[in-house]
């Protein structure tokens, strides 16, 4: 079953690849001795790997780049390797429980420390991690997050791009200088969108796309995309917006279509580097394919610079 997921994955045009072809795929081990012991031991272990290989490789004709997310590197990163993964990184770089608020600054310093003694003592390759927050103190107010977090956590202060920026581009450096990187010069951000931990990248209605621009700016990359449409169904009643069976502008939509400008949908943004150049509203199915009639906006991103158009 993970074979085929994985080889279904990888077979997508957008999957990333290593410097060599492959396709880097992550497995986080928080608990890694259970795991292993599951597999018969560390032989085990490696010959489930190896049949997971040979069966994408059979499927897709891709090599696989396998990295393990570890806590406690010092004792878990060796294991990783003598059992076949090629990198190693962290989930995140965790506080203590302390109930103090450290400045952004001693959290990226915790986190390079780690870097720096991989890169001495490591035995394979390795993706630094990049901490964007750490901040679990909204979680606890789950009363089943209580059960299996400290309650009395440290957490990061608020960074400043600037402090995101040098960062990111000192793990990169970390990871370009690594001579056991020769595949994967990569890095890993802690934003899995735990919004209730501190990390994420997703755009929100508090910072909009700031984290992905601050990503952009520091990785120096300008992608160039085409035109597209973002598309989501709104809160409309069709029965009072005149939409018929062709679209309409949403700045000339009649009062009953007026509510596609709420407070969920309006925040929702072009990407870096682009603008919103029309918006239009348009009728259709639900997604899942009921008829059930919905009224869909339309919001075309463009590249800035370019000149408008609509989405007609």
């Amino acid at each position: 079953m993970v074979s085929d997921a994985i080889s279904k994955a990888v077979a997508g045009p957008d999957y990333m690849r290593a410097s060599d072809g492959s396709a880097p795929v992550f497995f986080l081990l928080g608990t890694m001795t259970p795991w292993i012991k599951g597999l018969g031991g560390e032989e085990g272990t490696k010959a489930a790997l190896k049949d997971m290989r040979d069966r994408v490789k059979a499927a897709t004709g891709r090599d696989l780049y396998l990295v393990a997310l570890l806590f406690n590197l010092s004792e878990t990163e060796p294991v990783a390797h003598r059992i076949g993964f090629d990198a190693a990184s962290t989930y995140a770089t965790a506080l203590g429980s302390n109930g103090k608020s450290l400045p952004y600054a001693s959290c990226a310093a915790l986190a390079q420390k780690a870097w720096q003694a991989e890169a001495q003592n490591g035995s394979g390759g390795f993706l630094p991690t990049v901490t964007l927050g750490w901040d679990y103190r909204p979680a606890l107010r789950d009363p089943q997050e209580l059960k299996t977090r400290k309650p009395n956590p440290d957490w990061c202060q608020p960074a400043t791009d600037e402090e995101w920026t040098r960062q990111i581009r000192a793990a990169i450096s970390q990871a370009a200088n690594n001579p056991r990187n020769d595949r994967f010069k990569s890095v890993v951000i802690y934003a899995w969108n735990e919004s209730s931990e501190g990390g994420w990248i997703q755009p929100t209605l508090s910072e909009g796309v700031r984290r992905l621009k601050v990503i952009a700016n520091a990785a120096g990359r300008r992608p160039t995309l085409p035109p597209f449409k973002l598309v989501w169904p709104t809160r409309i009643d069709p029965k009072a917006c005149a939409v018929g069976s062709s679209s309409i502008s949403t700045t000339t939509a009649g009062a009953g279509c007026k509510s596609a400008s709420d407070s969920m949908t309006t925040a929702w943004p072009c990407p870096p580097g682009m603008q919103i150049a029309g918006e239009e509203l348009r009728q259709a199915p639900s997604e899942d394919g009921e008829k059930i009639p919905l009224i869909w906006q339309e919001r075309l991103c463009t590249p800035q610079g370019k000149q408008q158009r609509s989405v007609n």
